[in-house]
């Protein structure tokens, strides 16, 4: 029997969705295409991510997600460097500025140096350009001043040029103190008449020292060996730690000073005023004490006193307590009122029978 089916005729799927499309309203139409659009774009999308990427274009990737903010972080760094590199060179120009000024004032200096030393020998800005040039030159000014210091004291009567190099000298600090006892040294040792006028000039540049700056003094063994001091007023003055040895002290005032507490080698006391000194626990090795030098009270207490001269000598109410008194003299002395208690004597020259 003969099928009654009737004859279809096949069609493809796409022409089936033609057909579906063309059945449905416009107004779906169109959103249903662009729905179908980013779906095949998208599925574009995702197989294109499926497959390898070069470098480039991984680079290229990353340079879009994150080139802004590189280009950002690139402008900063930039602005830094060229910020410090400015300031580097700011400070450098400002390095050669100083260095610069600096060159010229020494220049400056150095031309004011020479100005004031060649005014030395005009009389009439001498005193005032001495003190500028001990300023100016310091130490090295020390070789001048001394050099004009010694001229003055031996042949210039202008006794207010020695004060200005006296003062001057000071000025210049401690690397003028060895140089002036040097000075007072030689002379001393020389003894001549124009040497007395050189050891008499020395005299207000060490008061200075005694009065002002004992501290420079101090803890220098033998530093005034050898030099001569002379009517320096020193009464009542703290000189403990100084070393006294090898000095010579003519005319000069030590009325209750104390020098206690050191070692007193060759010490020479010459028509000076020792009433109420301290000499209480030192040692005293080679001491003199002429018949013009007073020492009324003065205490040797606690000292070990050897090989010294005290004869004829103006010794009375002197106190020797404790101490130790070997092969020194003490013929003529005046000793009355002197107190030995507890003192251990044992001397060559004959005490005195006044006690």
């Amino acid at each position: 029997m003969p099928s009654t089916v009737p004859n279809r005729k096949k069609t493809s799927p796409h022409r089936r969705l033609d057909d579906v499309t063309l059945q449905l309203p416009r107004k779906l139409v169109e959103p249903l295409g662009e729905l179908l659009q980013e779906l095949a774009l998208s599925k574009r999308k995702e197989r294109e991510d499926k497959k390898p990427k070069s470098r480039w274009e991984k680079f290229w990737t990353w340079w879009k997600d994150y080139g802004a903010g590189v280009v950002t972080i690139v402008t900063i760094i930039s602005a830094l460097v060229g910020g410090l590199w400015t300031l580097n060179q700011y400070i450098i120009q400002e390095r050669e500025k100083v260095a610069q000024q600096e060159r010229q004032a020494i220049l400056e200096r150095q031309a004011l140096i020479a100005q004031f030393a060649s005014d030395l020998s005009d009389e009439s800005k001498r005193n005032a350009s001495a003190y500028a040039y001990a300023l100016l030159a310091g130490e090295d000014a020390v070789p001048l001043l001394t050099s004009e210091f010694l001229s003055a004291a031996k042949f210039d009567s202008d006794q207010s040029y020695q004060d200005a190099l006296v003062r001057s000298l000071i000025q210049v600090g401690d690397s003028a103190l060895s140089p002036m006892l040097d000075i007072n040294r030689q002379a001393f040792r020389r003894g001549r008449d124009e040497d007395k006028k050189i050891i008499s000039a020395t005299q207000p540049f060490f008061y200075h020292y005694f009065a002002n700056k004992k501290t420079s003094l101090i803890d220098s063994e033998k530093l005034l060996s050898g030099i001569k001091l002379e009517n320096q007023p020193l009464a009542y003055m703290d000189l403990q730690g100084i070393d006294f040895s090898g000095t010579t002290i003519v005319s000069s005032d030590l009325c209750l000073t104390k020098i206690s507490g050191g070692t007193l080698n060759s010490i020479s006391f010459q028509s000076s005023n020792l009433g109420g000194t301290s000499f209480a626990n030192s040692h005293i090795q080679g001491m003199s004490i002429d018949d013009k030098t007073t020492a009324v009270e003065t205490h040797f207490d606690n000292t070990v006193i050897n090989r010294s001269d005290f004869q004829g000598g103006e010794l009375p109410k002197t106190t020797w307590k404790n101490s130790e008194i070997i092969d020194s003299y003490f013929d003529v002395s005046n000793l009355q009122g002197a107190e030995f208690d507890n003192a251990k004597i044992d001397s060559t020259g004959d005490l005195p029978r006044k006690m």
